[in-house]
């Protein structure tokens, strides 16, 4: 299995780029926050292009990685990246039942950040 968090960290853009769009769009923005700028470019071209009018796939995307980041799954724990990701899903209006879900598997702290961003879902 492909090792995404890896390919981010080193800023392997190419092969990141070559994955389906929405996990293209995950991974490129892992590597954004990793600090490799040159992935806004292909970012910018997947919202502008198949994501365009996806903003419920982005958002889930962002959801994703935002809750990854407060657990320490796939990306070692982040708080600030995590408060980031989960304020982009929210103004893409993201909701719901995963909200509630997301938030009861958290410890205290990613809690903090949680109800920071959605309120005490």
């Amino acid at each position: 299995m492909t090792d995404f968090v890896e390919l981010a960290r080193r800023g392997d853009l190419g092969e990141l780029a070559r994955l389906s769009d929405p996990l293209a769009y995950r991974w490129l923005q892992v590597a954004r926050d990793y600090g490799h700028v040159a992935a806004d470019e292909l970012i910018d071209g997947l919202l502008e292009g198949p994501l365009r009018d996806h903003g419920d796939v982005v958002g889930a995307e962002h959801f994703a990685l935002g809750v990854a980041y407060l657990l320490g799954r796939e990306l070692p724990v982040s708080y600030e990246n995590g408060e980031m990701h989960l304020e982009a899903a929210r103004d893409l209006g993201v909701a719901g039942e995963a909200l509630a879900a997301a938030r009861a598997g958290l410890s205290p702290g990613a809690v903090g950040v949680f109800d920071r961003v959605f309120g005490s879902a």
